[in-house]
């Protein structure tokens, strides 16, 4: 069952961040880092350059939500793909989730930048991707966000949806929630801009 995300409605206001770069903000032990990133060919040399400083292997793509550590329920894992599946097919945007137990220490910015780069989130001219990635270990996630939809889904609004909407789970212990609401709310919130409507999706208010 995926709980029920109760979007704010700032949120619909798409919060602006006059922020250039990348943005680091810390609550408790959970970081998440939010990041500004293209998969056109420099992007993708780049990803291909930092494959060998990592010392661990980028993971398979298994589809719109991915679990390695096994935290998500078969139920939940097919809502939130057929939401991300909707959106994907009525704006041309893909919302990726990927779960892994640990990233090995390795900086969660590099391997979220290679996983983008190397599954080919978002289409390669428009770069309207988002993928949202959990460490489970090192308690830490970060929000890489395509060029192509930066706009719409900035680092304000990227923040609310991580302070009033994924953390409150996390540091509950529930992670299923925190990250079943954490797809939900940025597949949401993407359609509401769009002026789409999901099935079986909260309604943004």
């Amino acid at each position: 069952h995926v709980p029920v995300v109760r979007v704010l409605a700032v949120l619909a206001d798409q919060v602006r961040s006059d922020a250039a770069g990348p943005e680091e903000m810390r609550q408790g032990h959970h970081v998440l880092v939010l990041g500004r990133r293209g998969n056109g060919p420099e992007a993708q040399i780049l990803a291909r350059d930092r494959t060998h400083e990592l010392g661990m292997t980028v993971p398979a793509y298994k589809g719109y939500v991915t679990d390695y550590a096994n935290v998500l329920s078969p139920q939940t894992l097919a809502q939130l793909t057929s939401l991300s599946s909707q959106l994907e097919q009525r704006t041309h945007i893909q919302v990726v989730t990927l779960v892994l137990p640990s990233i090995e220490d390795e900086p969660i910015e590099s391997v979220a930048n290679l996983v983008f780069n190397q599954w080919g989130i978002g289409d390669k001219k428009e770069n309207r991707g988002v993928l949202l990635i959990f460490a489970l270990k090192e308690k830490k996630l970060r929000l890489e966000v395509g060029y192509g939809i930066e706009s719409t889904l900035t680092d304000g609004t990227c923040g609310k949806i991580r302070d009033t909407i994924i953390l409150p789970y996390l540091k509950a212990n529930d992670i299923e929630a925190g990250i079943a609401n954490g797809h939900t709310a940025i597949v949401q919130f993407i359609a509401h801009a769009n002026n789409v409507s999901l099935t079986n999706a909260p309604t943004v208010t």
